[in-house]
């Protein structure tokens, strides 16, 4: 009896990760998830809010690192729980750490901020800040580098992690006054992927996981590795 070659094939995810940090953290998580699934794991390289178009279009089956400001896009579904809860930190040359203070002095510059992310919870006032946004990390540094922005929101630790390769990195510090509230991160699945009939499955992969310590652990394992400081 001939038994169907696609019978043995392997269920295959596709998804992408910043190209800055192509076997970065977001790579890991999904990488568990990949593993916990019994799954090929197919990563290309965007930024985040090229990474969020090719998404909602099917491109792509899933996508990790989304806000929970988020979930009212129609084209995606959300799993839950989050995997993770975290705050983006502003950074500032130095010589601003104990000026910009204020959410008022903070409005009287341009602050550098990722295309379509959102720093601030759905459920507290938006502080009206002058975002300039850009696709990287790096070109936050610049920014903040070239004086064309006095400062930038990012995730503190990949921050760290790049700020430690350039000459410039003791200048760059975190600001006394923190806008950006901690929020809760999440994957999130297209509608049109072959994934919609497992979410289940990686809703109790995410639950466990999250009841066991795995995320945090390979996010402390992570940077254990990366960080020297």
């Amino acid at each position: 009896m001939l038994v169907c070659p696609a019978a043995y094939s392997q269920l295959q995810i596709r998804s992408a990760v910043s190209p800055e940090f192509p076997d970065g953290l977001h790579r890991q998580y999904l990488a568990y998830l990949a593993d916990k699934l019994n799954a090929k794991l197919v990563v290309s390289y965007l930024p985040f809010a090229r990474r969020l178009v090719e998404l909602r279009h099917g491109d792509l089956d899933i996508m990790v690192g989304l806000k929970e400001g988020r979930i009212e896009i129609k084209e995606l579904i959300y799993l839950k729980p989050n995997y993770e809860s975290i705050q983006q930190v502003l950074f500032v040359r130095v010589q601003d750490q104990e000026t910009l203070t204020s959410i008022s002095a903070l409005a009287k510059v341009h602050i550098a901020g990722t295309i379509k992310a959102e720093y601030f919870s759905a459920r507290t006032k938006r502080p009206r800040l002058n975002l300039v946004e850009v696709s990287t990390l790096e070109q936050k540094i610049q920014l903040l580098d070239r004086g064309r922005a006095e400062g930038f929101i990012h995730f503190p630790q990949s921050t760290y992690a790049m700020l430690n390769t350039i000459s410039t990195h003791n200048t760059i510090v975190p600001a006394n006054f923190q806008p950006a509230s901690q929020q809760q991160y999440y994957f999130a699945i297209s509608k049109q992927s072959s994934l919609i009939d497992r979410v289940p499955e990686l809703e109790r992969i995410l639950v466990e996981g999250s009841k066991n310590g795995d995320f945090a652990r390979i996010r402390q394992t992570y940077y254990a590795n990366e960080l020297d400081y």
